[in-house]
This record gives C-alpha cells, structure tokens and sequence, in this order.
C-alpha cells in the first residue's frame, strides 16, 4: 500500500516538474514578446514628439514637455502631461527590456521578483505615479 501511493508521489512529481519545465519558459518567453511589443508602441507613440523635440529643442523631449506644461492654454498643459506620460512609459520599459535581455535568466528574475504594473491598471489610468517609480 505504501509503496503505491510512493508510486503515485513519484509519478505526480515527474508530471508537474514536466509541466513547469514547458510551462514556465513558454510563459517567460511570451513576456518577452509583450514586453517588447509594449516597449515598440510607446516608442511608436513618442516618434513624432521626438520629432519635434529633435527640431526645436536640440532632441531634449524634456524641454518640450515643460514648454507645452508651461503654456498658458490649458489644451497645450494637458498635452505636455500626456506626452510626459508617454515619454515615462516608454523609459520604464526601455529599462525593463534591457533588463529582461541581461543575462539568459533576467527574463526569470524580472517576471518573479520585479514584474511591471499592468498598463490597463497603472499609467493609462493614473498617468504618472506607479509609472515614475
């Protein structure tokens, strides 16, 4: 009786550890796949303010969120916290994609101990402060 529920453990261990063994590189790779996918879009996002930065402001984008947050009319305000936005999200995932291409596990070690805050839940309803962090 021992023996075979020893059986069993043992042929339940191998299955889960075969499980994990696909699942979890899988998973690790489709977040890679997101992630620079994310990281394209914002970049897509922020070209033609990088345009304009490049053209009237010697390429520094930072300058040209303060001029747009310093002009008096509200829309143009509005407009440089939205760039600002946009240029936040696209250097948090610069960041975190060199981080996860590193090393052959900075994929593992980002996913489980540093993973970042969903965008639906963090920067596109809040705009800045968990994407500032």
């Amino acid at each position: 009786m021992l023996r075979r529920l020893m059986d069993y453990l043992r042929l339940l261990l191998f299955v889960c550890g075969v499980l994990l063994g696909v699942q979890v590189p899988a998973f690790v790779d489709q977040y890679g796949k997101a992630l620079t996918a994310h990281t394209q879009e914002a970049k897509q996002s922020l070209a033609e303010f990088q345009r304009d930065a490049d053209r009237f402001f010697g390429g520094d984008i930072d300058r040209l969120i303060d001029h747009y947050k310093q002009n008096p009319d509200a829309v143009f305000n509005a407009g440089g916290e939205s760039i600002e936005a946009i240029y936040h999200r696209y250097r948090l995932l610069s960041e975190a994609l060199t981080e996860f291409n590193r090393s052959a596990y900075g994929g593992f070690d980002q996913l489980i101990l540093s993973p970042l805050p969903s965008p639906s839940a963090c920067c596109l309803v809040c705009c800045l402060p968990c994407c500032a962090n």
